[in-house]
């Protein structure tokens, strides 16, 4: 300022990435009991989708699905690297309150270790960078509602608790669309998705409070644990690949993969298959279907984590 070698907005800009790095490092050492239980519920979620089986086009204990070059235990050593890094994030929203471009700016240096860690655990495969910003943003929000629920001494019903969650995150998630004016440089396949088709993927879904996961979570969030079983939780991915515009799908098979995938989704689910006792038949049908054309709907079941870990937070509030 002093030589005005930078304006004003650079300086304070400057400042704010100061704070925000050293609020994403104080969050590795100042994370409380209840971050700690937000980043186990994160990582079970992550778990059981992988583990979930048969999933169409997508990697299982049993196959690697669309994918040539990982597998299950790739996914294991991903998710064990990038687990320490969930309860950062509740953290940083428990830090963080009333301010969501900061607390973004926060969450997003969180995000870019976890990938380091992500791609040092699988000879740089990309396995979980959807679902750490998925679950980055969800576990922030997360974070600043559960932490203003417990200064207010508010008691809020699950639904309730999920709803102020996904408002947040949205909230957050709006912030993220600025992304899709990034240098062309820096494209990624979701620029490219908003670029070419006008999808928004994974940043739209975000900015709209998750969507796509809403009509499986009410209907899965008042059972029991006991009857989360895979046949429910492959319904849930059915129900979110038939809304989601999974831009993964895009990169894979064009704008037609994703139009035909949402289509046997939602007649899968119609034709009720999902429901007889030969279900499993007839996802092995469409998983074929799938890898005949390589294609995998990872946003979907990044979705699918996303809506198990606000199932479980919710209960333990």
């Amino acid at each position: 300022m002093r030589e005005k070698s930078h304006s004003a907005e650079d300086v304070a800009q400057s400042v704010t990435d100061r704070l925000a790095r050293f609020a994403a490092y104080e969050t590795a050492f100042t994370v409380s009991a209840a971050a700690r239980r937000a980043g186990a519920l994160a990582l079970r979620a992550a778990l059981y989708e992988v583990g979930l089986q048969p999933k169409p086009g997508l990697v299982d204990p049993a196959h690697s699905g669309s994918h040539e070059d990982m597998d299950f235990f790739t996914f294991q050593r991903s998710a064990a690297a990038i687990s320490s890094f969930f309860p950062r994030f509740f953290a940083a929203g428990e830090l963080i309150a009333d301010d969501p471009a900061f607390l973004l700016a926060v969450l997003r240096l969180i995000g870019l270790e976890a990938e380091e860690a992500m791609y040092e655990a699988t000879g740089h495969i990309n396995t979980h960078k959807g679902l750490i910003f998925s679950l980055g943003l969800v576990l922030g929000a997360a974070g600043e509602v559960s932490a203003a629920q417990r200064e207010a001494f508010d008691e809020l019903d699950e639904k309730t608790f999920i709803k102020n969650v996904l408002d947040k995150t949205a909230e957050l998630g709006r912030l993220t669309l600025a992304d899709f004016t990034g240098r062309p440089s820096e494209e990624t396949p979701g620029m490219r998705a908003h670029r070419d088709y006008g999808l928004t993927g994974i940043r739209g879904e975000a900015a709209a409070g998750f969507p796509a996961i809403k009509t499986p979570l009410l209907a899965l969030c008042s059972l029991p644990e006991a009857d989360l079983d895979a046949r429910r939780l492959l319904e849930a991915l059915f129900e979110i690949m038939s809304e989601l515009d999974d831009t993964t799908l895009v990169r894979r098979g064009g704008i037609e993969a994703l139009a035909a995938v949402k289509r046997c989704a939602r007649d899968l689910l119609q034709s009720g298959a999902l429901r007889q006792a030969s279900w499993r038949d007839a996802v092995h049908t469409v998983d074929r279907q799938f890898v005949a054309r390589r294609l995998s709907p990872g946003g979907a079941a990044d979705c699918l984590s996303v809506m198990l870990f606000l199932i479980w937070l919710a209960r333990e509030q």
